[in-house]
């Protein structure tokens, strides 16, 4: 009877302290499962059941499952976020922040009013991470290793670029672009091959030049036998003269290539038609022909003489 009761209590012993072995038996296991973690997809030594503890267990195992239970839950909490053990307990004082967020790929969410879905889908076999708003708008935020995707509005104010902006289509700039090296120089003396002119700059620039290099002083009208001066400021160069003959003032409609003059010397005067001369730096003398202001041959070949009509002298400096 004696060695009955003595085999009787070593087996409820045996029960009591069987958790204990077991955990005891199975930390090297563990401990090589955490270590391969890190180059494998996560394993997990502690089984998340929920069929256990079933109806037939004996009551004497819910303290087991629990525990149990509190294992796997830490586990797979502490892959994205951080629950370290301290021991057996979960007692660091940032306990609960995030490591990081992994997103499984799969189809995008459904829109749902006030709420906003970031998530991951495959594009060409790659995850790229999507977002989609309460309105069933989605925007891909990644491709091919890079921010953004085929279209992608930026809604910050600035955006400031380190390195090398590449655009391979086109940008789109509905505000005002701010760039760091722009020039305001109408004259163009502090441009560089890394600096950019504002447009005002560009146009009051391409203005001047065009200014310097050309004269044109429109419309006017002439009498025969009568000389006028036109003044411009091409200066002392070699000047490419040319007047042109109108019946009217707007150039029609008999506007023609009258007479054509180089350099600052003196184009005869004939009994028709214009001659020209360059009286100065700043000064040209057109004077209209003895007999008639303007000649030119009709439509049948006759010739046609208006002693009054009009001039435009347009002048070009050759360097």
């Amino acid at each position: 009877m004696k060695t009955k009761t003595k085999h009787i209590l070593i087996a409820v012993l045996l029960i009591w302290l069987s958790p204990t072995i077991v955990n005891a038996l199975y930390q090297p296991i563990s401990i090589v499962k955490t270590l391969l973690q890190s180059s494998m997809a996560t394993v997990f030594s502690s089984t998340y059941d929920i069929a256990t503890p079933a109806g037939s267990d004996s009551p004497s195992e819910a303290d087991d499952r629990m525990r149990e239970t509190k294992a796997a839950v830490q586990e797979r909490n502490n892959v994205d976020h951080y629950w370290p053990l301290t021991g057996t307990e979960v007692s660091d004082v940032d306990a609960g922040e995030h490591r990081k967020a992994t997103l499984r790929t799969g189809s995008a969410p459904t829109a749902v009013a006030d709420k906003g879905f970031m998530y991951a889908k495959d594009v060409s076999a790659k995850a790229e991470l999507f977002y989609r708003d309460e309105d069933g708008d989605e925007v891909q935020l990644t491709s091919g290793g890079k921010v953004g995707a085929a279209t992608l509005d930026l809604l910050a104010n600035n955006v400031n670029v380190a390195g090398t902006l590449d655009v391979t289509t086109s940008v789109d700039i509905a505000g005002t672009v701010v760039v760091v090296g722009t020039i305001d120089d109408d004259t163009m003396a502090a441009a560089t091959d890394t600096t950019i002119a504002t447009s005002e700059s560009i146009t009051a620039y391409i203005d001047s030049l065009t200014t310097d290099l050309v004269f044109d002083s429109d419309w006017f009208a002439v009498t025969k036998g009568t000389s006028f001066t036109k003044t411009h400021n091409l200066g002392s160069q070699i000047l490419d003269v040319t007047v042109l003959q109108a019946v009217d003032s707007g150039g029609n409609p008999d506007t023609s290539l009258l007479f054509k003059a180089l350099w600052a010397g003196i184009s005869a005067v004939g009994s028709n038609g214009p001659g020209v001369r360059i009286s100065s730096n700043t000064q040209l003398v057109i004077t209209a022909g003895e007999n008639a202001a303007i000649y030119y041959l009709d439509a049948t070949g006759n010739d046609v003489i208006v002693e009054n009509g009009h001039y435009r002298v347009i002048a070009k400096k050759l360097d």
